[in-house]
């Protein structure tokens, strides 16, 4: 079992998604922070989700959400 991470592209946005949809998880923000999300594939398949949240919170500077399934 090969598993790649690699950043997250553009057309990752809809496998992303049906990932945690599936998983009843919340989309909230997701397309907005593409360019901070990786995610893991198995034979090209997206198995696994990662985000970086930048956020202004005194005293926070990111989140992190993650996802494997």
């Amino acid at each position: 079992m090969n598993i790649a991470i690699e950043k997250a592209r553009a057309d990752d946005a809809d496998a992303v998604c049906q990932l945690l949809e599936s998983n009843q998880i919340p989309l909230d923000g997701l397309r907005e922070h593409l360019d901070t999300t990786i995610v893991a594939r198995r034979n090209r398949e997206v198995v696994g989700v990662a985000a970086l949240e930048l956020t202004c919170r005194p005293g926070v500077r990111a989140l992190i959400e993650s996802e494997f399934f």
